[in-house]
This record gives C-alpha cells, structure tokens and sequence, in this order.
C-alpha cells in the first residue's frame, strides 16, 4: 500500500463537486486551524532562517503533514503522530477498521477536482502560511526582508500573471497589461490586450473555447511537443487552478474578428458555472481579463495583508522588466519600466555602497548582469519565459558557464600557490540576474521554482561577449579580489589547523634526520639545526660536527631547491621538506615569537654550495621564516650562514689560499697568476671529511650571523614577491657588475646586502640561462654545445650521451645531465613546429609531432653530429674574432657567436627567468636572407610573419586583435566531405596528435579528460602510499551545479578514424550536427595565437632588451654584423700579412743557411738570436694558435680523421709548454725547421706559397666587406635549399614505400587443431613443464650396434620421462626442420641450425656426432640462477655435478641448437657410466661459470638483441664471470 492510497480516507460521502474541506468543518474553527498553523510555522523559525532569496523553501513535507493532521482527523484518532508520512501505513488501517469504516471507506477514488483540492501542494504548493527571506516591492523598491505568505495563493495569482505574458509572445502586437489588487473586495484582475480567445463552440466538446480552456481541467493549447514556443503554460492546469481554489472566477473575452464579448462566472470552486453571456463587441482591439476571488479561508486568511500584496506587487515588475515594451500597471498606476537592466536596477537604488552591476543583453533570448553578492552567498534572479523561477535551474548554470570559468581561470593564475578554487566555491561570491527564452521548457514541478531541460534543448545559447567577460574580470567589479580574499582566508586557516600539533617536542623521527641530543629539551634554545645543500653537503657537516659535538648541533638535507612560499598556502601543507623543517625546528603556523624557548632549536644555520644557485637556496629559506614568522628574523643569532671556500690555490709548499666568492678570486688573479695551482670547490661535495672538519674547528670565522636591518622587509619582499617582478627587473639592472660580498671573517651580515650583493647575481645568471642574445639566438646551454661540437669539429656520429659528457668537460657545464641532454634533443629535432634550422643531425628517434617530442629516446640510444648547416649559419672565421668565456679557470664557449642571419628569429625561443620571461616565434630564414640583402643596399626592411619549416596550414595577421604589438592567427586545415563529415589534414601550430586525439575522445565521450585525470591522480597516489583526493562528491547533483566539463557538455563527434603519421595528419571526423551548424574552427580548435609582444632578449652587451616588432630586431642585428664583418677582415688581413711575412723570412732563412750566410751549428743561442737580429729578420709571435692547429689537422689528415686530429690538436695545446724567454719566441718559427726543409727545393715551394698569399692577401683587401656578406648569406642559401631537397626526399620515401609494399595487413593467424585444443585444456595451467633440451654426445666409434641401440632407447625413455604433452606443438613445428632426425634426438626439441637461423641468447649448442654415443644421455635440470651458465659445463668431466666434457669430433651433419621456451631452467644431455633413465637435478648454489663461445663456424646473432648489447658483450665477455 502506498502512501497515496491513505490520502482519501477521510472523504465517505458528498456530491462530485462539493468541497471535501467544506463539508467536514464548521465556520468557527476555521481561524483556529489558522491559528494553529501561525503557531506551528513559529515553530519552524529557525530552519526559515537558512532561506535566501533565491530557494523558496516550501518544505514540502512538513505541510503535508500538518495537512494530513488536520484534515484526516476521522482517520488518524486520538494518535495525532501517526498520520506522519513516515509511519506505517497497516496501522492506520487497522486502526480505521476498529472504528467500524468499510473497505469502501478506508480504499477511495477521488475525482481531479476534490483530489487538486485535497492535496493541492503537488499543484500550487503549501496552502500553510510560513516564513522565509523574500524579494518583495516595498518604499518604491525591491527590499529583501522576511515575508509570511502563503505559497499556494502566490501561485495561483502567478498561473494567471503569467498566462497574460505568455499572450506577448503569441501575439507580437500586444501593447498592456494591467493588474488590479483589491484588498477591500478580496479579488484580483489580470487584463491583457493580446490575441483575443475565438468564441466558438469547440466541435468536439460542445461548449465555448473559454469555458473550454478556463472551466475544465487538462485543457490546453501546449500539447503539440514537435512546436517550438516560448511560453509558460505546459501541462492544461494553469489558469484553471485559480479557478479552483477561488469562490469566484470571472473570464472576460472580446474577439474583434466574430465581433463577440464573451463572459462567465464561475463559483464554487469550478464546481458551479453560469450560462455564458455573448454580447456585441465593435472595438477593433481583442482583449482578455480574468477576475478571481481567491478562497482565502482555505488558505487560512481572512484578507490580503501586507505581505501578500507586496510580494505580488513584486510579480507584477517582473512581468514588466521581462517585458520591456508592454505598458504594464499595477492598480492602474503604469510601472514605467522599459528594460531589464531598469529593473535590476529597482534592487540597488540609491545606495552608497551598492555594488557595481554589469549587464548584457546577450541575443534576443537571454539578458545577463553580474555582480558581486555582499553575503558571501550565491544570489540569483532569474525568469523563464517570464516565469520566476525561485529555485535557478539549468539556464542560471548555463548563463555562467562562460563567466564563472573565466573567473576560475583568472583566480587561479593570481593564486597559484593554493589550490585550485571551484565553481562552486566563486559563485558564493555571484549575485546574478538572469531573463532568457526557452523553447518548451520543463520544469521539477508545476509550481515551477526550477527549470529542468537540457541545455540543447533551450533552442539558444548564451554566450556573452569577451567585452562583458572583462568588465567582470576587472578589478573594479570586485569579484576576482574578494574569492582571492576568502580563499587566502580558508588557505590561512587551513595552515593553522596543520601544525595545531606543533611545538616544542623532545624526539622527533623524520628519515635522515640527524637530531641534536639535546635538541627539545630544557637546553634547545642552545641547539643549532644545519640545513645542508643534498645528502653530501649533509656528511660534510657529519663530519664537522663530529669536531663540535653532537650535542648542540644536528643536521637535516635539503633536496635541492625549497618552495617560494609566498602565496603557496596550499603547497605548503602538502610540502614535506617544509612540513620537515617546520616539526624539526617545532614552529606553528601563526604563531607571533616573542623568544625561542618554544622553539626545538635556538638557531637554525643555512649550509650551501658557494654558487649562484646556493645563494637562492639561502634566499628562500629567509623567504619562508620571513613570510610566516617574521619576528624570528629579528632576533639576533636565530639564523646563521655557514660559508666554505669557492676555490683554493696551491703553490709548492706554502698555505692555500682560500676564496669564498669568484670576483674575489679573479681580482686576486689578476696580479697572481703564474705558478699557482687552481682548485674548484662548485659545490660541497668537492671538501673532504677532513677539510670539513678544519671548517667546523675554525666554527666564528666560518659563521655569519644574519641581521635585521631597515630596508630588510622591502628587499626580502622585491627579491621573491610575484607581485613585484617589475621592480625586480629595475633591481637587476641597477646592480654594478664586479660587486661582491666580503664573506671570510665577516661576523654579522644584513638581509638588505645578502639581497642586493650576493642574491642579485642568482637573478641574473638566471635569466642568462634561461633568455637568449639577439646576436646568436642562443641560450647558455646550446652555446655551450654548439661550441664543444665545433672545438671537437663533430662530423662523425656520437652517442648523445657521449656527447653530454664532453659538453660538461670541455665547457664547464654544471646543471645536470638531463638538462643538457634536453638542449641538445632540442637542437636536433625537426618535427613541424620545432626549429626551422636544426644546428644538429637527429639520428635516431628526437621526438616527432605525436608528442611534441616527447616522444624521443633515451641518450643512450640516439647518436647525433653536427649538421651541415650550421657552419654555414655560424661561419668559421669568425671564430678568432669571438671573446670567450672563462669557467673554471679555463677559456670555454664565446659570449655569442655571430652567425649570418639573426638566429633568434630563425628558431625562436621560450624561456622564463627571474623578472622576465621571453617568446619568440619561428620566422623563414629566407625572408631574413632577404631583407638582409635589402639592408646591406640601404633598402627598408620588409615586414616578415612567423613561418614554421613543414606547416601546411596558414599563418594570417589577427586584424581584429587589441592586443598591443603584432598578434597572427595559425590556422589548420580542414574540408567538408559530406554532410557529417569532414577531414582535418593540418593542425595549427603547438597542437600536437595525442593532444588532439584527446581532444577529439572528449567531443566523442564529454568527461574522459576528467575521468583520465582522476585515474592518473589514483596511480599516483598509490604509488606514493596516499589516498586520491576526490574531484567529486558522492552527493546529488543539483540542477544549478556547475560542471567541471561545462565546455563540453555534449558529444559533437559521432566517431573519427585517424590516418596521422610521425610527420603528417590526418583525421576522417563524423558528426552529430551538420558540419554547416558547427563553427568547426573553434569547437574542433583549428586556430591558435601567435605574439610578437614579449620578445625578451639580452643584447650584446649583457643587458636585457625588450623589442616591439621583428623589424626593430633585425635592424639592432644589421649594424652589428656589419661591424664583426669587418673585424674578420681586418683578421685576415693581419693574419694573410703574418702568413706573407713568415714565407718570406722563411725562404730568406734557408738561402742564408744554404748560402752559408748564416751558420747555425755549433753557436750560442744569443749569438744566433744577434745574428737574426742583424740580418733583420722578422719576429713573429703566433697570435693565431687557430692557424698552428689547422696546419698540424692538415698534416694528420692522412693519418686519421678531421675530428680525431682536432681533439689531438686541442691536447697538444692544452700540453705542457715549453717555457721560452721573449726573443726565442719571436723566431721560434725559423730555429724550429727541420733539417730537410733546409733546401732550395723547399725555397723554390716557399716563393710559390708567398705569392699565393699575396695574391689572397691582395684580393681580401679589395673584397668591400658587403661583398663577403652576401657570399655568406648565398652559401646559406645554398645549405637552405639542400635542406628542402632533403625534406622533399622524406616525402616522396613515404610515398614510393607506400606504392612498392603491397602487403597492407598480416596474413591472419590460422586455426589450431581441435587435438592441440584438446591437450591444452587438459593441461593445468600451474603445472607448465618445460621442453626439454638433449645434447648427444660421440664416445667411442667401435661401440657395437646393440649398445647403440640401448642407447638410443634410453635416452627416448629419458626424453618422454621429461617432456610434457603441452610441449606438442613446439615438437610439431621443430618437425619440419629436422626431416630426418637421429634416435639421439628423437621427440626432443632440436632445431637444425643453419645461416637464417634466429634464436635467443639463452641457447644449447649441440653438435651430432659421426657416431652414436656410448653411453646413455642424461638429462640434468639447471638452475636459471644466472644466464652466464653455459655449455662450458659440459667440460667439467663426467661427475653429475660437472657435466662431462664436449666431444671434439666434427659434425657431420648442421649442427642443432635447443631454445629455452618460457621456462626458468636450462636443460642438459649428459653421459653418465651409473644410470641409464636417472634424471638429475643440478644443485641451484652451484658457482657461476663463464659462458664457452660457440664454434667458429656457427657464429649468429640474437634476433632480438641490439647492437649495442652485441658490442657490450664481445668487449666484456670476461666480465660475465
């Protein structure tokens, strides 16, 4: 029995229509009930104060039982809670039946009209009268107050309001509605002049249309679904419930077109009807008016007060805001209300701090406005096709949609460090007026409070413009800055709760913590805790406080870099190395210290590396303390820096000299260079244990005390405050190269110096690591390769990893191998959308547009050279001309190279550094060669567009874009197949295949990406040991929820098939929609942006530039080139000059020697440096030493390659040096002739060089420098188009391997027989017993054939003692290969051996014997303990722990090898003079033996394996051992 069923007991008798409540009471208890009902709604107070104005909380089921206990009182009896929904319906069964009713008493039927009356909060809500907070009209404006009403009247009087509006959007031409409220006479009149109602009599229900559609219940003119409308009315109840729930119920018709009045009463609740009176009606303006008298005992009033009238007054300016070009009135006073922005405007009138409102009228469907809720509340006002939907619904999530993600988006950005704010969470912080249209709406109920229907069935969308999006966004409006305020808020709170714990602790257990023994005690205000720099700097400090003692200092490692923790709330509470340092040294978040007895240690010390990036480390930890506890700063001696040298010099036997920063040591340098010997300290690690404890011995001239100081707070905020990165762009140009801090023997030291002196040079090696030069286009990094590739002149391919060691040796790299192994993945790949003019060769896999190359191998794997390319980019004689760097106390890489075009705009960059960021887009190197061109003839510059080698879509300039320099829309590309159907060849640049894939799988199943975000989340929590934390909850979702995929909510994509390459795309896409009703460029995502508006660059000098537009850059490049031009000729010349003058002296020098002119045996040095003198030859000091090397390259090329002869040179240079006074120097290149030179021949040779110098020498000096520019610029050109050549070769491989292959899918693999079937399900899966392998062996070849026949029986009993059925099919196929096998071998699993064979590495060689063997085969199991276990133990003799050795007998016939088939054991065949059939097992401890090669004759390789793997093990074979 249901609860419906109970609904209808307490009606026995009455007439069809009389009134069930009527009937059952008398007059004087009617106010009673009322007054019951005020003091039952008093009751419920508390639970009205939790209503807003946007959810009428009608509380359903509290008024259904009160309803129940006062109308069912026959049934129910003396037990009032019983008639609760909630109890047990056979109890008031029974209990009615005691009372003596029937069946037919207790089960009843009602008709429409008595059950709409006896339970009319399904139709028009309570009927009870309860308190909630209201939007009311009030003092000639919309007041937000608490009302008391009675919902059920406020409905009816809605049905009726809203059937007139509804009339507007029938009618177009409708001009008024007027309203009537009068209190005195109790009734209501709603009058429209819209399309008139036809008086006629409907043929098939023989009564009038009016009566027809306003008397009788489930009348309507909605019931056609398949027809749009834009009106209210659904289900043919509406108007017809004012008329049931009134006395009176007058409908008022004129119809000009039969030129009839039409007009009826209505009494009794419906129940009762006069005859309708038609008159004459001659106006030419149709017009309906309903006049009602609300039956307000049933609602327990006695007349319309206060309240009522004014929370219907408030409809009646809804209807006329929704529709601003009727003429509405109220009491026949018009409204004057001509827009929906005027109306939400009646809610802020007049006041000084009313928020700023924000309104757009979207489309003629929808008007929006925005503004910030005061209460922290979500707030809304929203109407459906006039409707007040109390409750919101799908079109309030729809209208915000766009802005609460554009909101999220912008909170999130400033509030990185926390977590990330939901929707929900930002429209707390939204009062929002919404107005739209939707066709056939659907709503929970037929009170309407909530709209229900799907977002694609609302016939439009809302979508409001990025202008109004802004206004939002700003910070006028408020909104972003007060979410950013709260959610600060909760992240503070939430800091507090995590350390409410905290505090002064005696042990804590954190791993590799190293805990002071006193630490936590009554004495730890005396502790100090050392943070260190890794694990190594933390033995480091083992050590010395091994010196110190253990009880006053403990240690903690840091790994690497600790987190910025300014506006990182959220990070922080899930930071481990902050939550670490926090328990270790017992601070509590929010916690003002006033002295550090509460503390777990008195003084915290900071132990870093002496580099740059220790010198962050420093900062950040000063961060932290300052950002949360700021008054620990202040207090003298709390932190502490200890300091260890940067570099010491050695010199014989005297006292190093320690530096403790590097312009310390290269002032030094400058006058004390000679003799001393140079030692790196880069990081801790390089300091023994014993240096550590000298450090820790020497403790006050090693420790620095940091001090407070006035400007501390400013600084300390400039060097780590993102809201500062403009000052801090001002700070690092401002600091004078050369300063440094003075650091050994220092006592005290401010936050303001460490800031500005020793901190400000990790800001700026930053962004020179991270922001390239105009003049080469470089980075630090790839300038560091690009130069060890030239010192090493790289055109033999190496391993990348090979590589990355003589980067880091040759140019003083000190950050990791894997970054280095990014740079020069980097420099290599030529995927589209990566670099236009790659400086390396890939060779292997570098990544491909899949991935966005993240796809590529590992360094050990890929190989690379340097390209042919880039000499012609970066030509080699300007070299000379380049100054160096110096690192680590030796010359490395130039501060730029000066290559032909501007490199920056070839390849572009991204990059991000302190205070500044950098991103320049990729431009055609040809367009550059040009304009190059163009400006060595003094010709203007062309405008040139970002350009990307291999981009088949379009790049166009964004002519609408505001955006302050050039902005270009890259564009893929995509055509119209059918109907449904298109395909996408190109996608626009920085969009990669998986991305798209994923994308087009989220368009196809809306939610995937979130689904895969939280599987990847779950994974990842496992792995860590952690719970995921949950991006849903386990609640029902609300019709006004946002979702998190909101951008996508329904499948556009029906299916897709993709066709894509490693370098080419290709997409077959099927939609839902006509492809002609998709904007298919922005849902599919085929434009992205391209900006010239942040082009960052360091310019030649090492300052930081920033430039508006390319050509501004081009022009800054020219001059400079120009310049270095001409330096490189006047380097020619001079050394063409040096060149002339050394052949000439040369040729001199041996004539004289050859004419006995100059005697050069058996003289003093002096003399024959005079005698030289004397003659005037020249003195020649080799300034080239690049000449001297290429000169000894040319004489070893015979020998071996360019690069070997490079690096040779490079070690010879790099050699001791014989140490020569002045004037041996200068004719060093005549006293070191060998003998054989000394002839006229090498004279005659040395003329010939002379003037072929001259002649160069000649033709260089009239070369205007233009001229070499532009064989420069033709050279690149020609490298250019071998290039393209190249490019176009990959193409037309794809396509020619396309026509030559034939097979387009592998044959399918065939059935197995049903016999094969059979033994597999016979055989247990946990019993796989391995096939075994059997060597036979030769004995002696007199054996008499009957022993051999004993033989061979006993080794086929061995065979099937060993061999399971599930090894058939192995046998099956190792059949065909032995067509003829030997009964040695019988059922076993040989294989015939022959040149094609292919096999594993763990493999049996046997050879067959020319005669049977002697004795029986035994079959010994081995343990697969290792894979170095081989045939050698067939060696070992005939003890069954050592197989006997192999017959050195030649196979007669090829030899057969056993492969090792998912099995853990290797087998063997041995001889064994004990037993014929006995199987042994080999001890699984057995020692490891070294593996015997095979024969020479049957050398193969393992299929599987890899050269390198084959190289590893010919080199290391012994190693095996």
């Amino acid at each position: 029995m249901s609860d419906s069923e109970n609904d209808y007991s307490d009606e026995s008798s009455g007439s069809e229509y009389e009134s069930p409540v009527k009937k059952g009471k008398s007059a004087p208890k009617k106010p009673a009930a009322a007054g019951s009902k005020k003091k039952a709604s008093a009751t419920r107070k508390p639970a009205a104060k939790k209503a807003t104005t946007t959810t009428t909380s009608t509380t359903k089921k509290s008024t259904t039982s009160k309803k129940s206990e006062s109308d069912n009182d026959d049934f129910s009896g003396d037990d009032k809670s019983s008639s609760s929904d909630n109890e047990n319906v056979f109890k008031n069964i029974a209990s009615s039946a005691k009372k003596g009713k029937s069946i037919e008493e207790i089960y009843q039927k009602k008709e429409l009209l008595d059950q709409i009356l006896l339970r009319p909060d399904t139709y028009i809500g309570s009927t009870e009268r309860q308190e909630e907070e209201l939007w009311v009209w009030e003092d000639k404006r919309m007041v937000h107050r608490k009302v008391s009403f009675v919902p059920g009247i406020y409905k009816i009087f809605d049905e009726i309001l809203v059937n007139a509006a509804d009339n507007k959007q029938r009618e177009g031409n409708m001009k008024f509605i007027k309203v009537v409220i009068d209190r005195e006479k109790g009734f209501i009149s709603v009058t429209n002049d819209g399309a008139g109602i036809p008086i006629q009599v409907h043929s098939e229900h023989k009564i009038y249309i009016p009566e027809l559609i306003f008397g009788n219940l489930l009348t309507s003119s909605h019931y056609d679904d398949s027809e749009k409308r834009l009106t209210g009315g659904r289900n043919g109840f509406g108007a017809k419930l004012a008329n049931i729930f009134s006395t009176k119920f007058i409908v008022e018709c004129a119809d000009s077109k039969s030129k009839k009045l039409y007009k009826q009463t209505f009494t009794n609740n419906m129940r009762s009807k006069e005859d309708p009176k038609i008159t004459s009606y001659q106006n030419k303006t149709d017009y309906t008016k309903i006049t009602f008298y609300p039956e307000l005992d049933r609602f327990g009033m006695v007349e319309f007060d206060d309240d009522l009238v004014a929370l219907l007054s408030k409809r009646v300016y809804d209807i006329a805001g929704c529709n601003p070009t009727l003429k509405v009135s109220l009491n026949d006073e018009e409204l004057g209300i001509r827009s929906f922005e005027k109306y939400i405007n009646l809610y802020f009138p007049d006041e000084e701090n009313a928020p700023k409102v924000y309104y757009e009228k979207v489309s003629d469907r929808w008007e929006l406005a925005v503004t910030l809720s005061k209460e922290s509340q979500f707030n809304q006002v929203s109407f459906v096709n006039s409707i007040c939907t109390v409750k919101g619904g799908t079109h309030v999530t729809h209208a915000l949609s766009n802005i609460v993600t554009a909101i999220q988006e912008q909170v999130n950005k400033k509030n990185k460090g926390s977590a990330d704010i939901k929707p929900a969470f930002i429209k707390n912080h939204l009062s929002v007026f919404v107005n739209c249209l939707i066709e056939n709406p659907h709503f929970d109920s037929q009170t309407k409070e909530t709209l229900t229907s799907k977002i694609s069935s609302f016939g439009s969308r809302c979508e409001p413009s990025e202008k109004f999006i802004k206004r939002v966004l700003d910070s006028k409006s408020g909104i972003v800055a007060s979410i950013l305020e709260f959610a600060q808020f909760k992240d503070q709170s939430a800091l507090k709760r995590s350390t409410s714990s905290g505090g002064k602790k005696g042990k804590v257990s954190i791993p590799k913590l190293d805990d002071a023994n006193l630490a936590g005690g009554t004495k730890s205000e005396d502790c100090t805790l050392i943070l260190t720099e890794g694990d190594s700097a933390k033995s480091l400090a083992t050590a010395g406080i091994s010196v110190v003692g253990k009880d006053h200092y403990g240690a903690f490692p840091l790994k690497g870099k600790l987190l910025n923790v300014r506006d990182q709330s959220t990070k922080v509470i899930n930071n481990d190395e902050i939550n670490n340092i926090v328990t270790i040294l017992g601070l509590k978040y929010g916690k003002v210290y006033e002295t550090l007895s509460d503390l777990r240690y008195g003084h915290l010390m900071i132990m870093t590396d002496q580099d740059h990036d220790g010198s962050h480390i420093k900062g950040l930890i000063i961060n932290m303390v300052h950002h949360f506890w700021p008054t620990l700063l202040r207090m003298p001696g709390f932190l502490v820096e200890f300091i260890t040298p940067i570099v010491k010099v050695f010199k014989n036997n005297q006292k190093p000299i320690s530096f403790y920063t590097m312009p310390e040591f290269l002032k030094w340098r400058e006058t004390n260079d000679k003799g001393w010997d140079v030692k790196y300290y880069k990081g801790l690690g390089t300091s023994t244990p014993g240096e550590g404890k000298e450090y820790f011995s020497d403790l006050e001239r090693h420790k620095i005390d940091f001090e407070w100081d006035e400007g501390a707070n400013d600084n300390i905020e400039l060097a780590f405050s993102k809201s500062r990165a403009d000052d801090r762009k001002k700070w690092m140009a401002e600091h004078i190269e050369g300063t440094f801090l003075e650091q050994f023997g220092v006592k005290k030291l401010t936050y303001s110096d460490f800031i500005n002196k020793e901190l400000v040079l990790f800001s700026i090696a930053d962004c020179e690591r991270s922001i390239p030069n105009i003049v080469d286009g470089l980075k630090t990094s790839h300038r560091k390769t690009l130069y060890s590739c030239f010192k090493r002149n790289l055109k033999k391919e190496i391993k990348v990893a090979q590589l990355i060691g003589y980067v880091s040796e040759h140019s003083a790299y000190h950050h990791g191998e894997a970054s280095l192994y990014s740079t020069i993945v980097g420099m290599a790949q030529e995927f589209v959308g990566s670099n236009n003019i790659n400086l390396l060769n890939p060779a292997g896999s570098y990544g491909t547009r899949i991935a966005g190359g993240k796809d590529c191998s590992s360094a050990r794997y890929i190989h690379t050279r340097l390209n042919d390319i880039a000499r012609a980019v970066y030509h080699a004689d300007d070299d000379p001309i380049l100054s160096c760097v110096v690192d680590d106390g030796k010359k490395v890489q130039p501060k730029f190279y000066i290559p032909v075009i501007p490199m920056i705009l070839v390849n572009g960059c991204v990059g991000i550094g302190t205070g500044w960021s950098s991103t320049i887009p990729n431009y055609n190197p040809r367009d550059l060669i040009q304009n190059m061109r163009l400006a060595i003839d003094g010709k203007p510059l062309k405008p040139i567009k970002p350009w990307y080698r291999g981009f088949l879509g379009s790049i166009e300039a964004n002519q609408g874009s505001k955006v302050q320099g050039g902005q270009y829309l890259s564009k893929g590309i995509w055509k119209k197949l059918s109907d449904n159907r298109f395909e996408i060849t190109e996608l626009p640049i920085g969009f990669w295949t998986q991305d798209y894939r994923e994308l087009l799988d989220e368009l196809e199943t809306p939610g995937t990406r979130k689904k895969k975000k939280e599987e990847k989340e779950k994974k990842a929590a496992s792995r860590k040991g952690t719970k995921a934390k949950p991006t849903t909850t386990k609640r029902s979702k609300r019709v006004d929820d946002d979702d998190d995929n909101e951008k996508v909510t329904e499948a556009t994509v029906k299916s897709y098939t993709n066709y894509s390459s490693e370098s080419t795309i290709h997409f077959i896409i099927d939609t839902i929609q006509p492809v002609d009703e998709i904007n298919i460029e922005k849902v599919f995502k085929l434009v992205s942006t391209i900006n010239e508006t942040n082009m960052v660059v360091f310019d030649e000098e090492g300052r930081i530039q920033r430039f508006a537009t390319t050509t501004a850059l081009q022009e800054h490049f020219f001059p400079l080139r120009i310049k270095h031009y001409q330096m490189r000729k006047d380097f020619l010349s001079e050394r063409l000059s040096e060149e002339y003058s050394r052949l000439s002296n040369k040729a001199r020098f041996i004539l004289a020697v050859v004419n006995k002119e100059l005697v050069i045996s058996n003289v003093k040095k002096v003399d024959l440096i005079n005698k030289l003198k004397e003659m005037k030859f020249d003195r020649i000091i080799n300034k080239n030493s690049n000449k001297s090397a290429r000169d000894k390259i040319k004489k070893k090329k015979n020998a071996f390659d360019e690069e070997d002869a490079a690096i040779s040179s490079d070690e010879e240079k790099d050699g001791a040096q014989e140490e020569q006074d002045d004037d041996t120097k200068g004719y060093d290149y005549l006293l070191s002739l060998p003998l054989w030179s000394l002839t006229l021949e090498r004279v005659k040779k040395l003329i010939e060089e002379r003037d072929s110098k001259k002649k160069e020498w000649d033709i260089l000096l009239s070369t205007p420098i233009q001229e070499i520019y532009k064989r420069d610029l033709d050279a690149l050109e020609k490298a250019l188009d071998d290039q393209d050549a190249y490019d176009e070769s990959l193409k037309n491989q794809t396509e020619s391997l396309k026509k030559r292959t034939k097979t387009k899918a592998l044959p399918r693999a065939k059935k197995i027989s049903a016999k094969v079937v059979k033994d597999t399900k016979e055989a247990p899966l946990t019993k796989l017993v391995k096939p075994t392998v059997k060597i036979p062996t030769t004995t002696d070849s007199n054996v008499s054939g009957s022993k051999r026949k004993k033989s061979d029986d006993t080794t086929s009993t061995s065979t099937s003692t060993t061999t399971s059925s599930n090894t058939k099919p192995i046998e099956s196929f190792f059949a065909k290969e032995d067509k003829k096998p030997t009964p040695a071998v019988k059922k076993s699993t040989l294989v015939s051996l022959d040149s094609d064979s292919d096999f594993d590495d763990d493999v049996v060689v046997s050879s067959k014997p020319k005669a049977p063997p002697k004795k029986t085969s035994k079959v010994i199991e081995l343990s697969d303990e290792s894979d170095q276990e081989s045939d050698q133990e067939s060696d070992q003799g005939s003890d069954p722990e050592s197989p006997p050795k192999r017959s050195k007998a030649p196979p007669k016939k090829p030899t057969t090898i056993a492969t090792k088939k998912a099995t853990t054991s290797k087998s063997k065949v041995i001889d064994d003079k004990s037993s014929d059939d006995e199987v042994i097992k080999a001890p699984t401890n057995r020692p490891t033996r070294s593996r015997v090669p095979p024969p020479k004759s049957l050398s193969f390789l393992d299929s599987d394996s890899d050269d390198d793997d084959l190289y590893d093990n010919e080199e290391s074979s012994s190693d095996s051992d």
